[in-house]
């Protein structure tokens, strides 16, 4: 028998070393998981394992099924459990680290629509996997039940007694008057909610002096639809539910505004409001701490074209949840004034998209505080007047996307006052070892009074380019400075295709007043002719689409196209009818 050298052992074991370190760069793929759907955003996970070197990419594209022409979306984020945030992790709240993951989603799509979605990773090592799969947008609400019970009121105890005999598909019409707070609890279903409708939401009152919550809709599947509810503390609440639709109502003279916040919540619809809080323009900070005006937790919902006025923050999520935070959209809403955050999208998990709102008169315009692994979208946005920045980096928040928005600050308060400059484009102040990671963010318009940015949370993964910044002046991106874009470009990987925008930046004149006391109302920021921004982005699919010209244009507003719809669009003329033939009445 041959001798075995005495190399042999070591060399089998590097062999096996070898090939073990191979095998464990390769990517592992498991199958496609489809978030819930919302009525325009279809979300998605891949988990993976391997892939040690980190070169894997995943790659989307969606056609509506039945067609045969594929459009491709945004790649997807590569998750990053390692980002997660040391000083607000998911387990503060009782909620799990993400695994290790591709997501992402396709956005503005037609709601009740199949569509057929391609995803594929692909890793230079090997493991690559294409899979299809078939997913639907949510249809909008319902107008009526399928199979309607109508039943009229016109005073609380009727309106008592409608509500303590509810079944699925009941229509409790509210006739002209005021009436007090109420709960409902009964069950409806998907195709035959239970269904509480005013005559029109200037005609019934629902008057809860003195009342935590003007509204209780604890049962599944009910609708709420033109009341005015005032003088609660909350203008309504839901928890723990599923499908629940808030539309066409107004809510004043209310501290806040629609709690959606805790428990299991699922495939909310909170759409065409009006909510009036209690704060006066310019109250700013911790006093508006803890009025918010539609805050939301859980998967699925809608939060969309609502008008807001004197709350803290705005539109948000919430950390008083029993499921993660994912699937959720905020688009098309108006928030005159508010005195924290526009947009607080602090606490989510991955597939939150908040696109197509403007912000007018706030403390921040976007919150992330922090994001726990993402995707996150924040796009086509406008912010204007901020009294503190743009963009809240808090609490080392990982895995967003920051495009096409644009935002605009005059001399305001700073993002914690001595911590940052008070009068630029961008300031960021989370004080090292605080870190924003794993993000983009490009294409968006940065104006500010006397300088640009200004940037001490540490950026780790962070690609900011093609963005347009106003005016020039000394650049600070934690540890990257420069005294000028130039200087910024030239000794740090950032800004590479950026640029500085003059004051032809927009066909009127922006002119922005000494301070962020005064109140900014119609703000008009669409390109001129002659604008530097014109024809300056990157083309980001399924963000940028059908752009004119030879690139897509910075901010939010692309040239020679109609602006997006902002805030409560009209009552419909006549309310779904309320004597169908054949439908016995009570």
């Amino acid at each position: 028998m041959a001798r075995i050298p005495a190399w042999w052992p070591l060399f089998a074991a590097m062999l096996t070393w070898s090939a073990a370190a191979r095998s464990a760069d390769n990517v592992v793929v498991d199958d496609i998981v489809i978030d819930p759907p919302t009525v325009c955003c279809l979300g998605f996970s891949v988990p993976i394992s391997g892939d040690d070197d980190g070169d894997a990419v995943a790659t989307i594209d969606y056609r509506r099924s039945g067609t045969n022409e594929w459009s491709p979306g945004l790649p997807l984020l590569r998750v990053r459990p390692e980002l997660m945030s040391g000083e607000t992790p998911p387990s503060t709240y009782g909620l799990p680290v993400p695994i290790e993951q591709f997501a992402g989603s396709v956005m503005k799509l037609a709601p009740g629509v199949s569509y057929d979605v391609r995803i594929r990773v692909s890793d230079p090592d090997g493991g690559d996997r294409e899979q299809t799969v078939t997913a639907a947008t949510r249809p909008l609400p319902l107008e009526n039940p399928a199979a309607p019970r109508f039943v009229a009121v016109s005073d609380s105890a009727e309106l008592g007694a409608a509500i303590g005999a509810a079944q699925p598909g009941d229509v409790i019409q509210l006739a002209a008057g005021t009436y007090g707070a109420f709960t409902v609890s009964a069950d409806g279903t998907a195709s035959n909610p239970i269904v509480i409708r005013g005559s029109g939401a200037g005609d019934v009152t629902i008057d809860a002096t003195g009342q935590t919550y003007g509204v209780t809709l604890s049962g599944e599947h009910i609708y709420l639809e033109h009341v005015t509810v005032t003088g609660s503390q909350w203008g309504a609440r839901s928890s723990g539910t599923t499908g629940t639709v808030i539309r066409y109502s107004r809510f004043v003279n209310v501290e806040r505004g629609i709690s959606a916040r805790s428990g299991a919540n699922r495939d909310f619809y909170i759409c065409d409001n009006v909510l009036e809080g209690e704060f006066d323009w310019p109250t700013v900070g911790s006093v508006t701490f803890n009025a918010e005006g539609i805050a939301v937790s859980g998967q699925g919902h809608t939060v969309c074209f609502n008008t807001i006025s004197g709350f803290g923050d705005a539109l948000g999520l919430s950390n008083q949840t029993s499921i993660v935070n994912l699937a959720i959209d905020f688009y098309g809403n108006d928030v005159k004034w508010t005195g924290d955050d526009g947009l607080e999208l602090d606490f989510a998990h991955r597939n939150v998209r908040a696109f197509e709102n403007r912000v007018s008169n706030a403390n921040m315009g976007a919150s992330l505080q922090p994001v726990w692994g993402g995707p996150v979208y924040i796009f086509r946005n406008l912010f204007l007047n901020l009294a503190a920045s743009a963009y809240k980096l808090n609490n080392d928040p990982n895995g967003f996307f920051i495009y096409h928005n644009t935002s605009a600050r005059t001399l305001g308060t700073g993002n914690w006052g001595a911590w940052a400059w008070t009068s630029l484009g961008y300031t960021q102040s989370g004080g090292y070892p605080a870190y924003a990671g794993n993000f983009e963010m490009k294409n968006n318009i940065l104006v500010g009074l006397s300088g640009p940015a200004f940037v001490t949370t540490d950026l780790i993964r962070a690609d900011i380019d093609y963005n347009g910044w106003s005016p020039d002046g000394p650049f600070r991106f934690f540890d990257a400075t420069g005294n000028d874009l130039e200087e910024l470009r030239s000794a740090s990987p950032f800004e590479a295709n950026g640029r500085i925008l003059d004051d032809q930046t927009f066909a009127t004149p922006l002119v922005l007043p000494a301070s962020y006391t005064a109140f900014w109302s119609g703000t008009d920021v669409t390109l001129g002719d002659a604008s530097l921004a014109v024809d300056a982005g990157t083309v980001l699919p399924n963000i940028n689409d059908g752009y004119s010209g030879s690139a897509p244009d910075l901010g939010a507003l692309e040239r020679g196209r109609p602006p997006p719809a902002y805030g409560a669009r009209p009552e419909p003329d006549t309310l779904p009818p309320s004597k169908p033939l054949n439908v016995a009445v009570e």
